[in-house]
């Protein structure tokens, strides 16, 4: 029986002669990969018979248990807020003015207590630290710009439609009043049958169009009355606004001595046309109440006539007319119904 030498190191299995000679054992490396590929290899068995594959045990499923309802409450969310404190960063504190009235009394002895102690306020509201020259051009302007709104509303006030009808209807029930006392005025000639007018017929002919002028001037009552206290509104918010400047002006002009010297020094010009242009506004304002006032003077004489006038007097001389059976026929009967005619038209005009 021959005996096989034993490969180690991966080398290739002898031949299955055995006459054949016998190789020298080699121990180490395996063979060259030619070498290798000239002499096929016998399969291993250990790699032909295949390892039987772990297969996965199953176990049965087990239902899980019914979950019983918690009877806690459901959990709330908690959110916790900032801490909303300010930061502190270092700075320089902001001191504002501080004025008594005793010191603007010693330097404005006519001045109002109450002009006095709002200038004190708005000095009060000034910080030396930030106080230059585009913060003194500020100083009050807001106020000015309260003037400019006064002024317009003034002019759509005046700029009415009623304040344009109604002397239009006045004029034009003063024009067909004058034609009828020309029908009551005596004769000068001294032929009889010239002196026979009619005025009755003449006022038959004018009563639709005096009517509707009556009508009209009648119904402009209610808007009239609405202007008015329009108006009057307007000429309280300009004696307010005169008074805040008015407190300006002398706030302004407090302000040169209160002020540090070097800062006193840099900001009289600026201060000095502050004052004026507050100066300027002021002299306006005035002109704008005096302006209201002729306004609301005017409103109350048409007012007067509308209701004296329209409302009562033709009214009355109407009636007197309507209430004579025939054209009136005596001088003295045209006579007093010329007088209060002409009464009417007087108070028409007035």
């Amino acid at each position: 029986m021959a005996t096989r030498p034993t490969v180690i190191g991966g080398a290739a299995a002898p031949p299955a002669d055995s006459s054949a000679p016998l190789a020298p054992t080699r121990i180490g490396s395996p063979a060259p990969a030619a070498q290798a590929s000239a002499l096929p290899a016998a399969p291993s068995p250990a790699a032909a018979a295949p390892l039987p594959s772990a297969m996965p045990t199953r176990l049965p499923a087990v239902p899980a248990p019914p979950v019983a309802p918690s009877a806690s409450p459901p959990l709330s969310v908690v959110t916790t807020k900032a801490d909303a404190t300010p930061s502190r960063l270092p700075g320089v504190p902001r001191k504002p003015l501080a004025v008594d009235d005793a010191t603007l009394s010693q330097q404005f002895p006519d001045a109002p207590p109450a002009l006095l102690a709002r200038a004190r306020q708005l000095l009060a509201g000034v910080v030396p630290a930030v106080f230059d020259r585009p913060a003194v051009e500020r100083f009050g302007r807001e106020t000015q710009a309260r003037h400019a709104g006064l002024v317009d509303e003034l002019l759509q006030l005046m700029d009415h439609e009623l304040l344009r009808a109604a002397p239009r209807h006045i004029e034009r029930l003063l024009a067909l009043l004058e034609d009828l006392a020309e029908t009551l005025a005596p004769s000068t000639s001294a032929l009889p049958w010239s002196r026979r007018k009619a005025p009755r017929a003449r006022l038959a002919a004018l009563r639709p169009e005096i009517d509707t002028l009556r009508a009209a001037l009648e119904a402009a009552d209610g808007p009239l009355a609405k202007l008015r206290a329009q108006l009057a509104t307007n000429q309280q918010a300009a004696a307010e606004l005169l008074t805040e400047l008015q407190a300006l002006g002398l706030a302004t002009e407090a302000l040169p001595g209160l002020l540090p010297a070097a800062q006193r020094e840099n900001l009289a010009l600026s201060l000095q046309d502050r004052l004026v242009s507050l100066a300027r506004t002021q002299a306006t304002l005035q002109q704008h109440r005096l302006q209201a006032e002729q306004a609301d003077q005017q409103l109350a004489q048409l007012a007067s006539r509308l209701h004296d006038t329209v409302r009562v007097s033709l009214p009355a001389w109407l009636a007197s007319m309507a209430a004579l059976p025939a054209e009136p026929a005596h001088d003295t009967e045209r006579f007093l119904l010329q007088e209060r005619l002409q009464a009417v038209i007087h108070g028409l005009r007035s």
